[in-house]
């Protein structure tokens, strides 16, 4: 007599899908906050921050003027307040520093629909002038559809950059799926955007910062209520590809974190204002395998 085998498909998909999950779970490590840095209240919105001079630059999102403003990276307390005259905050999303210039990346696209996306650079020694020299750097995506789209399938955000001696990298915010897009950038020009490469974070990214001496990149976002950090190691450059390690931060639970950089033996992460006063968070580098 012939055994019916109706079902076993069915209880070995199954039995695999619960394996996956189970894996993927274990793949994700804890981290822990080491110390946190209290920020003034006019940074509620802070949406980027980079370091230079043991100084901590950071700004708001978009709605909330052209400023830039100088911390104590020991203490977070605001030194300076910069305004930048000749420039508008449409969706400020993400701050980055090369050499001594500051790279203000107004790509913010909630809606999809934006075609003025822009990264404007600054020298840091400038920013007391009245008008300070501005670059202007511009951004369209090729594979932009023209049809409406709902903000839940919006795949043409962008909240994270890092820059160095290869030029500019940003990475979408990709409601759709959870993906991000890495894109590279040349400055100065219009930029016809063509993803470089794509991974698979599985939360939002909202901060990038590639860390050369540790030969490291690090994404950094949100998902669910809950924070994620993801390192890429060992790569020699600005790279999606190969090992990783992703982190979850239980502490963060309910933030915003939008920024991330490395200093020293730590890394900091900013947070926005939620229900949780908007701060920076230092973790130890040691923390991380």
């Amino acid at each position: 007599m012939k055994l019916k085998t109706v079902g076993i498909p069915y209880l070995l998909l199954i039995a695999l899908l619960s394996l996956n999950a189970m894996l993927k779970s274990q793949d994700i490590k804890t981290l822990e906050i080491d110390s946190q840095l209290p920020i003034s209240p006019l940074l509620y919105e802070i949406s980027g921050m980079c370091f230079y001079n043991d100084k901590i630059y950071a700004l708001n999102d978009g709605g909330n003027g052209s400023y830039i403003f100088k911390l104590d990276i020991e203490t977070g307390k605001l030194e300076e307040k910069y305004r930048i005259r000749d420039i508008r905050n449409k969706d400020w999303e993400e701050l980055s520093i090369f050499g001594a210039y500051l790279y203000i990346g107004d790509f913010g696209n909630n809606s999809g629909k934006r075609s003025d996306m822009v990264i404007y650079r600054v020298k840091i020694d400038s920013l007391h002038y009245p008008d300070p020299p501005i670059l202007t750097t511009g951004l369209e995506y090729l594979l932009k559809k023209k049809a409406k789209v709902r903000k839940s399938d919006n795949e043409w955000d962008c909240e994270a950059m890092t820059v160095n001696s290869d030029g500019i990298y940003c990475f979408s915010k990709n409601r759709k799926d959870l993906t991000t897009n890495l894109y590279y950038v040349r400055e100065g020009i219009n930029n016809i955007l063509s993803p470089l490469a794509s991974f698979d974070p599985g939360f939002l990214v909202t901060g990038a910062y590639y860390y050369g001496s540790g030969r490291s990149l690090f994404l950094c976002g949100y998902y669910n209520n809950e924070t994620y950090l993801v390192q890429f190691k060992n790569t020699d450059g600005v790279s999606i590809a190969g090992r990783y390690d992703k982190y979850i931060l239980p502490e963060l639970k309910y933030t915003q974190v939008e920024s991330v950089f490395v200093r020293g033996n730590y890394l900091y992460l900013a947070s926005e204002k939620t229900a949780i006063r908007q701060a920076i968070y230092r973790i130890s580098l040691s923390s991380l395998d």
